[in-house]
This record gives C-alpha cells, structure tokens and sequence, in this order.
C-alpha cells in the first residue's frame, strides 16, 4: 500500500507542476507529463513481480504452455504501452496519433494471439476428428 501511495503522491505533485507551469508552457507540461509517466510505468513493475512469479508456479503446477503466458502478458504490456501513449498524445494535441497507436496495437495484440488460436483451433479439430 504504501509503494501505491509513494507512486500516486508522484503522479499528483506532476499534475501540480504541470498547472503550474501554465498555458503558456505546453512544450515544458507535455515532458513533465511524459516524464512522470515513465517514472510511475518504471514504478509500476514492482507490483508486477508477484504477478509473474504466481503465472510462473501456475504454469509449473498445471503444466501450461509457457509461450501462452508469455502472449498473455506481452498483451497486456501493449495495451498498457498504448493507453499512456494515446492519452499523452492526446494532452498533446495529438489525438489522431494517439488513435493510430491504439489501431496500431490492436493488430499487434492480434498478431501475438494467432499461435493460440491455431492451438485452439488444433484441439476442436483433434475433438471433432475423435467424436
């Protein structure tokens, strides 16, 4: 809890700076946000430790594919990667890069996902052959 409250009291003194500066020093607001951003993301891996240690006994205990764990949070690692970019984009005045980025990994997401859906895919058939 109190890793969250350091991080958020981070995110917080950023935004006070960022209306300190002004209007008139958009450029300066835009690099501070971008810049407690990175900081927060970078931050944020501590909470993600435990995380990948329960996916890894999950794997050994139920003998899951190792490479569908490795999809799984490669996902989730894009879309995190595109909701910060796409909004600091978007604080920017950038909006329609923002929207590419978000087009752009989705068809990441579903280019990682294809191997699982052609196991998906291997198990019906195997079923279907077997019924």
């Amino acid at each position: 809890m109190g890793e969250y409250l350091r991080w958020a009291s981070v995110v917080l003194i950023g935004l006070i700076l960022t209306l300190a500066l002004g209007r008139q020093e958009k450029d300066y607001r835009v690099l501070l946000t971008l810049a407690v951003c990175v900081s927060v993301c970078i931050g944020a891996v501590e909470f993600l430790e435990p995380v990948t240690k329960l996916l890894q006994d999950l794997r050994r205990i139920a003998d899951l594919d190792s490479e569908a764990l490795s999809i799984l949070l490669k996902c989730a690692g894009i879309g995190a990667v595109s909701e910060v970019a796409g909004v600091l984009c978007s604080d920017a005045g950038e909006g329609s890069l923002g929207k590419a980025l978000q087009i752009c990994s989705n068809a990441a997401i579903l280019w990682l996902c294809l191997p699982l859906v052609q196991q998906i895919l291997t198990v019906i058939g195997e079923v279907l052959a077997k019924t």
